[in-house]
């Protein structure tokens, strides 16, 4: 039976139930970073942190999911299946969130943000392979929109920790009421393959465009370490050039909820539209880039930062979901290892370009931070364009293999009449 016709042939468990687990499991490994993020006053006052710490314990769980993602993407492909990786990264997360509640000192905060990074590495190749064999093919944007909104869904659910939990019965507390995430994605997750992702882990190797997904990993990577910095700095650059503390955290929560927005609305446009997903996102950074470009030159006017903040937010980070879904779709016979490639660019990016960000900030200036960020993200828009070409140039391929082939089996025919 042919990948095709098993895929038809299997009865998945219904849309909302497969969904549903996704988003439980992404914000269960998203949580622990943020939830720590925003509740760092607290934490620091209590284990007698230094911001130093702070600094290396976040690394810590973005250097893992780096470190381990083509790994677990492998896995997933491979070995475990979409339903045992999300069961394991889940459990991992719930780890994680556990060790938090109950830490004690730096080490002990340390190792439990490493078993967050490893749950968040390993979520999103399974979540994706998932996705792809259970949910139908014309509604793959909406549901990786779906799937990467969780994902700002986490950072809001950490800001309404601190007045929630942070300020009132304790920030251990945030850490353990959402332990409920996972339980339920655990329930939720199916407990059987499908026929044909059963029929790809079979394969000893499975065929996956390995120089175009480079390229899109590598877009992946310049244009996370763009918008990585507008949770991290637009805050503090905001307040830098005058803004008070309460708007400049307005303006990012109002940024953050059109990055939501925004990735549901592209996904699912991109289900109803013929355009080619490719094309939508060097669009969208190419736009995100303006948005940069405005913070940089924003000087003292708010209404110049909050339609830089829409843009960098809006289009310059939400394209995450069509991301994802580009990715799937560009490599259905192993999704989830192709996630774990791109996925890796992602992590480095997100790691290493608030450095570079801090960095400029600190010796320059934010407005020179801002534009260093608008060529990061720009620089992505054209690694997508160069990887949409290598796609369509093997696409190509074949047909013309087919065409030679008729053209050869026609000789054939004339030359036995």
């Amino acid at each position: 039976m042919s990948e095709k016709k098993a895929r038809q042939s299997q009865v998945s468990p219904p849309m909302n139930r497969v969904m549903t687990a996704v988003i439980l499991a992404v914000l269960t490994a998203s949580l622990p970073v943020f939830l720590f993020g925003s509740l760092a006053i607290q934490m620091k006052e209590d284990m007698h942190l230094s911001t130093s710490r702070i600094g290396i314990a976040t690394s810590l769980y973005f250097g893992a999911s780096t470190l381990t993602s083509v790994l677990a993407g492998g896995l997933v492909a491979r070995r475990l299946s979409s339903t045992a990786g999300l069961r394991l990264a889940t459990t991992l997360g719930a780890l994680s969130l556990l060790g938090m509640s109950a830490t004690q000192n730096f080490a002990q905060l340390g190792v439990s943000l490493v078993l967050g990074g490893l749950s968040y590495a390993l979520t999103h190749p399974s979540a994706n392979q998932l996705v792809a064999y259970h949910i139908d093919a014309s509604r793959l944007g909406t549901a990786m929109a779906a799937k990467q909104s969780s994902v700002m869904g986490a950072v809001l659910l950490g800001g309404a920790a601190v007045p929630a939990f942070g300020v009132t019965i304790g920030w251990r507390w945030a850490f353990l009421c959402f332990l409920l995430f996972p339980i339920g994605a655990l329930i939720l997750t199916p407990t059987q393959n499908s026929e044909a992702e059963d029929l790809t882990l079979q394969r000893k190797k499975p065929d996956i465009s390995l120089r175009p997904i480079m390229i899109m990993a590598l877009a992946g990577g310049l244009a996370a370490g763009a918008s990585g910095n507008l949770g991290a700095f637009l805050v503090a650059s905001s307040v830098d050039e005058g803004i008070s503390v309460s708007t400049a955290g307005i303006l990012q929560m109002a940024g953050s909820l059109s990055s939501i927005i925004a990735r549901l609305y592209i996904g699912v446009r991109s289900d109803r539209s013929e355009k080619n997903p490719m094309r939508t996102l060097s669009t969208l950074m190419g736009t995100g880039a303006i948005g940069y470009l405005l913070l940089s030159l924003s000087g003292n006017s708010l209404g110049i930062v909050t339609i830089g903040t829409i843009l960098a937010y809006g289009a310059g980070w939400g394209w995450a979901g069509l991301f994802h879904a580009t990715v799937v779709q560009k490599n259905m016979s192993a999704p989830g290892w192709a996630t774990g490639i791109t996925q890796t660019g992602v992590y480095a990016g997100a790691v290493i370009g608030p450095l570079g960000f801090g960095l400029l900030a600190e010796t320059l200036s934010y407005s020179a931070a801002w534009a260093s960020a608008a060529t990061l993200v720009l620089s992505a828009a054209f690694c997508i364009e160069f990887s949409r070409r290598l796609f369509d140039r093997e696409a190509e391929i074949p047909r013309n293999i087919r065409q030679e082939t008729n053209r050869t089996a026609q000789a054939g025919d004339a030359a036995g009449l």
